[in-house]
């Protein structure tokens, strides 16, 4: 059996970071590959923006038989550098390359990159798994369908394999082939996670000019709701999705529109009610761009103590009061921000791990973030009263500041803030105690 390197190349040279889901196409083929006996590693560069001497000191570990790339537009500087590299230390070894811009080229790929073997073009499952095999038994390419590739110096196309007909025949993506989906930002706007995207479907019907149809085709095929729904909940069962989220549908449903929303969660207390008025006077007018959501207890707090009524709010506001748990959720899940200004009190303030374990970005000031381990402009940007709107201005518009930080927040919460974790530490904090109990007597 064979062992598979395959590889998502870094797309910065492009001037951007194109990676914040799973690589889904090389993670059905690495499956595809695994369940037929071969060692399959992936290797996403991208997200963990890896330097050719990092990659290259990873696949000399791996030692692979055959290396794969998938290759967009945007990832073609570094893909096509990655690609000389590693045919330099293992000319052996053949590499293949497959994805959008391979399919659309075919065997113009070879003069773009020389070093290249071979292309699979569409499809690239069954294809993948057949030249794998014949690579594996020293056979002659030819009777693999779908593939471009090099004999004596000239390029050689082979027939076109047939798109799959039965999607429910591939098998769900394994997720153990890479480190895991938390490592991933997310596509904004939502902001949970983690996020894992679920392909329902291939094809498209349409001609845009701009697109181009050679990966999936033009012939529309579904897998069908039983084999959605079962991964799904495989999904749900893992890595503890609550939600699979349309985020149009929460905002109608919300009320809500496509300005940034900000989220504040707070029960009735002083400083809380303050914040609220913090919010309402000054935020609000400084920030019209912003939606400002407010959920709990505190609604009735403010609204008491200012004698105001929801009618003399702003309009870039809402006291949302006591919501249920499916209402709660569905306001996180289509929360852009999270924020924290109050600006006294004492104790931990738990709602700052309610948001990051939801995986929003977090702006507090350093009384709300008082009490857990955070690392300003890591976990969360923290700033003081006067540059409160600063600061979520700056979030608003950045979107990989958002990610970043979101992404950063849930990890802090999994490795510090986990219950389990926290259990663990409890016991063995008993459990020495006792110990220091018996030495005494």
């Amino acid at each position: 059996m064979a062992k598979i390197l395959l590889v998502n190349p870094n797309s910065r040279s492009s001037g951007a970071n194109w990676t914040v889901l799973p690589p889904l196409g090389l993670l059905y083929v690495g499956t595809t590959l695994s369940l037929s006996n071969h060692t399959v590693k992936v290797l996403d560069v991208d997200i963990a923006d890896l330097s050719i001497d990092a990659v290259l000191s990873k696949t000399l570990e791996f030692e692979p038989n055959v290396i794969g790339l998938s290759l967009n537009c945007g990832q073609l500087g570094g893909g096509y550098q990655l690609i000389r590299a590693m045919k330099e230390s293992l000319p052996n070894v053949p590499i293949v390359v497959g994805g959008p811009h391979p399919s659309a080229m075919k065997a113009d790929i070879f003069v773009e990159c020389p070093q290249v073997d071979v292309v699979v073009v569409g499809e690239g499952e069954q294809t993948m798994l057949e030249l794998v095999e014949a690579m594996a038994a020293g056979a002659k390419l030819e009777s693999v369908k779908g593939i471009v590739y090099k004999e004596d110096g000239s390029a050689v196309s082979n027939p076109s394999r047939p798109y799959i007909q039965n999607l429910d025949e591939l098998p769900q993506p394994n997720y153990d082939l890479l480190d895991g989906p938390a490592v991933y930002p997310g596509a904004y706007p939502i902001g949970a996670h983690p996020q894992i995207h679920v392909m329902a479907g291939r094809g498209c019907p349409f001609q845009c000019t701009f697109c181009n149809d050679s990966v999936w085709g033009t012939q529309v095929r579904f897998r069908s709701p039983e084999s959605i729904v079962d991964e799904i909940e495989a999904i749900s069962t893992r890595f503890k999705a609550r939600e699979v989220v349309k985020r149009q549908r929460i905002w109608d449903r919300l009320g809500l529109d496509d300005r940034t929303i900000v989220l504040f969660v707070a029960s009735p207390y002083p400083p809380t009610t303050e914040a609220v008025e913090y919010i309402i006077d000054h935020l609000a007018p400084k920030l019209p761009d912003c939606l400002f959501a407010v959920v709990g207890g505190v609604k009735d707090s403010y609204l008491g103590e200012s004698g105001k009524t929801d009618d003399d709010l702003p309009a870039n506001v809402t006291l949302y009061g006591f919501v249920s748990a499916d209402e709660r959720n569905s306001l996180y899940a289509a929360a852009d921000i999270a924020i924290n200004p109050v600006f006294r009190g004492s104790g931990t303030n738990i709602k700052m791990l309610d948001f990051f374990a939801a995986g929003l970005p977090v702006v507090s000031t350093p009384v709300g973030a008082r009490g857990i381990e955070i690392e300003p402009g890591v976990h969360a940007l923290i700033a003081e009263k006067e540059n409160l709107p600063e600061q979520i201005k700056t979030l608003s518009q950045n979107q990989q500041l958002r990610s970043r930080l979101g992404s950063a927040a849930r990890k802090l919460v999994e490795e510090k803030y986990d219950w389990k974790i926290i259990s663990q530490e409890m016991l063995s904090f008993i459990n020495k105690a006792r110990e220091k109990k018996k030495l005494k007597r």
